[in-house]
């Protein structure tokens, strides 16, 4: 399947839906699907960080069970608590966490592989982050260089903190400071980086997103409701560069939030069973 293509994989953002990017990684791994490249968004960038640095999809799979609770607390009535606590007291105030725990998790986890910056991975890579100031996407890869016109390509970094930008949603986690830059989660202008791959090199892109129609809305809980905001702008966001993929792969995770990582098992079989039916519909 794909042979003599160079096939990149575009994982998409989605807090604890990016889980289904791990399924869908096995999927294609018992397929033979060879990946030339990865880029990934926000959680999307765990997941194609860790798989570029030597994890099997069942690996990082244990990694996101044993680390995703000590992250963020994942309970929407704690997580109003957190706010209204935080609010009352930081007048500068930022975001629920500050996303220390998930950089220290990312760096302790690429340390038993010997990788600390970038350019330490092997397999090509690429994650968005956005610059907060004025706006601009910043693309860290270990790539030497694409043509990214008015956004701003960095070959270089310490892929821990690289991660954990590229995951800082506001109001989730702190912006991180970095290289005179405050960056924030890629999501908000480049959800599923698709074009970039393909600027890269790669023949065929397969873009792993959550386009599926959204269900009612069970929950009025504050966070609930912005989570849905979240969402639907998410959607919006992602359309453009949708459309630029070869092949998509949309794992149907029905009203799965972006904090559910209880389900952790669920959102994986998903990703797994969505991209086993792609497999056979493209054989």
């Amino acid at each position: 399947m794909f042979e003599n293509k160079k096939v990149g994989l575009a994982l998409s953002g989605g807090g604890a839906k990016g889980a289904s990017h791990i399924g869908v990684l096995q999927a294609l791994k018992e397929a033979g699907v060879d990946i030339f490249a990865i880029s990934g968004t926000s959680s999307g960038s765990i997941v194609a960080t860790l798989y570029a640095s030597g994890y099997s999809p069942y690996q990082i799979l244990k990694l996101f069970k044993i680390y995703s609770n000590q992250i963020i607390n994942l309970d929407s009535k704690v997580l109003i608590k957190m706010f209204t606590k935080s609010f009352g007291n930081r007048s500068n105030f930022a975001s629920i966490a500050s996303g220390i725990n998930l950089e220290s998790v990312i760096k302790m986890n690429l340390k038993y592989k010997n990788i600390t910056s970038i350019k330490d991975i092997k397999m090509p890579i690429i994650i968005p982050c956005v610059e907060l100031d004025y706006g601009k996407i910043c693309y860290f890869s270990n790539i030497d260089e694409v043509e990214c016109y008015e956004e701003e390509w960095i070959n270089y970094g310490n892929i821990s903190k690289i991660v954990r930008a590229s995951c800082s949603f506001p109001g989730i986690f702190d912006p991180v400071i970095y290289n005179n830059k405050i960056l924030v989660d890629g999501g908000l202008r480049m959800n599923v980086p698709v074009t970039i791959l393909k600027k890269a090199g790669c023949d065929i892109v397969i873009a792993v997103s959550f386009e599926k129609d959204f269900e009612k809305i069970k929950n009025l809980e504050i966070f609930r409701i912005g989570i849905r905001c979240i969402d639907i702008m998410g959607k919006e966001i992602s359309k453009k560069e949708i459309n630029e993929a070869n092949y998509l792969i949309s794992p149907n995770i029905g009203n799965t939030g972006l904090l559910d990582f209880n389900m952790i098992d669920y959102i994986v079989n998903q990703g797994y069973n969505s991209a086993k039916m792609f497999l056979e519909k493209i054989k």
